[in-house]
């Protein structure tokens, strides 16, 4: 199956919280925004998992949290022949 074959996973705003120590109103400030990628579907905004990891990673390395030479999630998934679903779960879960 083919890279444009693939189906995007959105998720709302409201379910991203249950992964973030970020709000639902901060998270739709970021969207509005343009700092994180999303999507408006009617009234409510959507993400990807993937795009939340990125974002909490970005911050992270933003404020000396983590070393900016980690790998992204990305990079690993297509290294370890894992999907990027799977990793961004795991991360999500810490």
């Amino acid at each position: 199956m083919g890279e444009k074959n693939k189906k995007i996973k959105y998720i709302s705003l409201a379910e991203a919280t249950k992964y973030c120590d970020y709000s639902q109103e901060y998270l739709s400030l970021l969207a509005r925004r343009g700092l994180m990628p999303a999507v408006k579907i009617g009234r409510n905004w959507f993400t990807t998992r993937e795009d939340l990891v990125h974002y909490i990673q970005k911050m992270a390395i933003h404020n000396g949290e983590i070393d900016s030479e980690n790998i992204a999630l990305v990079d690993a998934a297509k290294e370890f022949g894992l999907s990027t679903d799977y990793l961004c779960g795991l991360a999500l879960k810490g």
